[in-house]
């Protein structure tokens, strides 16, 4: 019932196909955008990538490039594969490390590498891109 104006009215109008219901929103994986959830191939779960992933900021480009926006990265549980989140991107990009490097600190594929030498870098072909944000004091 809805009243306004001093007059009450009945509706029993069902939603439109056009009708959006706030946090209805899945991708294929159940994940809710609306509520700041993505698909991680590396967790295999749905995250907030802002709880889970370290913050990286972006290397300051040149003027009349794109602004300074942060990228993430969240590890999976044996931290063998990593999993890059970009501002720019619509998907992740997913790197495991070498099989024969149990230890290893750098991740890479054809055109990125990532390394967790003290703070976290990702180049992209040799030129340093993002780094592990800095903490405030």
């Amino acid at each position: 019932m809805m009243i306004g104006c001093g007059q009450n009215t009945t509706t029993n109008a069902a939603p439109s196909d056009s009708t959006k219901i706030v946090g209805g929103d899945t991708d294929e994986h159940g994940c809710k955008g609306s509520a700041g959830y993505k698909w991680s191939e590396a967790k295999q779960n749905c995250i907030r990538i802002w709880e889970e992933g370290v913050r990286l900021q972006d290397v300051k480009l040149p003027a009349g490039d794109s602004a300074n926006l942060s990228s993430f990265v969240v590890f999976n549980a044996d931290s063998s594969k990593v999993e890059l989140f970009t501002p720019t991107n619509e998907k992740s990009v997913l790197i495991s490390r070498p099989a024969d490097c149990k230890n290893c600190k750098t991740w890479s594929n054809d055109s990125l590498e990532i390394s967790q030498n003290g703070a976290l870098t990702v180049k992209l072909r040799g030129k340093l891109v993002s780094q592990e944000e800095k903490a405030k004091n």
